[in-house]
């Protein structure tokens, strides 16, 4: 099977490095979960270097107006794609910092071809 850590690695690489050098619109959709809390979702397609389709979903949780949680969700192809849990996923950017954000998919009834990571640590860097 493919070393898919390392495919993460260079999407979100690639990924990081395009939207720096280019603009970038993004679609942001908000959904109000209750009376004080609010969800942020922005959502993008890729494809990898093996011309697989990926979902990246960005979102965050606002309750009482302060930031809960903030998790990058990565959706691979079904039956095609699996993740493994619990690992971090690392991530390098085009200056060579690295980035790891923890798995909060552990115990889960997702599909082996989510990931779901917290994000708000890495964005505090």
């Amino acid at each position: 099977m493919i070393n898919f850590r390392w495919i993460f690695t260079v999407i979100l690489s690639l990924f990081l490095i395009i939207s720096n050098s280019q603009p970038v619109l993004a679609s942001i959709h908000i959904y109000p979960e209750s009376s004080t809390q609010i969800m942020y979702r922005s959502r993008q397609s890729l494809r990898d270097l093996s011309d697989r389709a990926w979902q990246i979903i960005l979102y965050k949780r606002i309750k009482y107006g302060k930031l809960i949680t903030l998790n990058l969700r990565l959706v691979g192809f079904p039956g095609i794609i699996e993740l493994a849990h619990p690992q971090k996923l690392q991530i390098t950017t085009g200056t060579g910092n690295i980035w790891n954000a923890e798995d909060i998919l552990v115990d889960s009834s997702f599909p082996a071809n989510v990931g779901e990571y917290d994000f708000l640590e890495v964005m505090k860097k």
